[in-house]
């Protein structure tokens, strides 16, 4: 593992954490690539949140009451996260934190991300072309963590060509007609290739405890990212904020879901979409969760590749579920970031995700 500490042109600070067994340029594709933000400016209490940004992002996490936060612990939670995600061959690109800007640990909101590769005829990575649709927050207190990570990709691009000989294109995408919060709220199915797009309607001003996005923002994926057809938005339930706090996708299509997180129409679509249109068996598919695990942030987890799964502190019953489906799971103890509404998918951005090739088939 080695350490890269570089500038931008900005000169905002970044380091570089190559991944353990990371061996050439071509990793920069074949191996995960995830931005995190360091948490010196985090801190969770309402009371602070009101002061500095004039809104209440937190205390809608069940229980979470119950938890003192600990500055130096919420330190110690992140590097146990960021090395585990290292170890297991990710590469990390770390931001330092930004004053005043509370949330910006939380990495996976400001922007959503796809990278197509050029290769050369020795199959040698030669080009990388990246499309970023940046977001656009309901609580405009957090919306200068856009920019923020903006300058995370013109890092990017600066490292791959300087320190691997690869080129790279940047192609940021702007809206601000409706709201919609990265990958949050709107989740990469490589096995399907497809986004599910989470949303709540808007009655008055944004509540914090209900969804962030807007319906239409899965039309502005399906346009500006090349997905027509290929977005299935989901009615998040009131209390479950992104759609990454009540489902996730595992690398080979299986679904972990609390039902109780979105609506019933929601559920049955996802239902229809996942399993019916594929002919698959959701006893063999589906993974349902109580609510005990939904509140630990059971579906939020980090898929650093097909086998290694990370996730927060999850029930024994249920990290046995997932290993019989073939996967290794990594428990992390991310209950400071719990505090805020957040885990493992929330703390991390994936800037390299390929636009894939379904492994499962639409039947006729």
């Amino acid at each position: 593992m080695t350490t890269l500490i570089a500038r931008d042109p900005s000169a905002d600070i970044h380091e570089w954490y190559e991944g353990e067994g990371f061996s050439g340029p071509n990793d920069l594709i074949l191996k995960p690539i995830f931005l995190m933000c360091a948490p010196d400016s985090y801190d969770p209490r309402s009371e602070v949140h009101e002061e500095v940004n004039g809104y209440v992002e937190n205390g809608m996490v069940h229980g979470s009451d119950s938890v003192e936060f600990v500055p130096q612990k919420a330190q110690e939670q992140f590097v146990m996260l960021r090395d585990k995600l290292q170890s297991l061959g990710a590469s990390i690109v770390l931001r330092p934190s930004t004053a005043g800007l509370l949330d910006e640990v939380f990495k996976a909101d400001p922007s959503l991300n796809l990278v197509k590769p050029q290769f050369d005829d020795q199959n040698n990575l030669q080009k990388m072309c990246f499309r970023v649709l940046s977001s656009n927050f309901c609580h405009h207190a957090r919306q200068p963590e856009v920019s923020n990570q903006q300058s995370d990709f013109v890092f990017v691009k600066n490292l791959a060509h300087e320190r691997y000989g690869v080129a790279a294109d940047l192609h940021m995408i702007f809206q601000d007609e409706c709201f919609g919060e990265g990958t949050g709220d709107n989740i990469y199915d490589p096995a399907r290739n497809v986004f599910w797009c989470g949303y709540n309607h808007k009655h008055g001003e944004p509540d914090p405890t209900r969804g962030r996005s807007d319906l239409e923002f899965h039309e502005v994926i399906e346009q500006r990212m090349n997905f027509a057809d290929r977005c299935h938005p989901l009615h998040v339930a009131d209390g479950f904020f992104h759609l990454d706090t009540t489902f996730g996708v595992l690398p080979r299509g299986e679904v972990i879901c609390y039902p109780g997180g979105m609506t019933e129409n929601s559920l049955a679509l996802m239902r229809q979409k996942a399993f019916a249109d594929y002919g698959l068996n959701e006893k063999d598919y589906l993974i349902e969760i109580d609510r005990a695990d939904a509140d630990k942030f059971a579906c939020n987890f980090v898929a650093v590749n097909d086998t290694d799964i990370v996730t927060s502190a999850i029930s024994d019953e249920l990290k046995e579920k997932i290993e019989g489906k073939g996967y290794k799971v990594h428990r992390v103890d991310l209950s400071q970031f719990h505090m805020a509404g957040g885990g493992a998918h929330c703390m991390v951005n994936r800037i390299n995700q390929v636009v894939a090739e379904s492994i499962l088939t639409v039947q006729p």
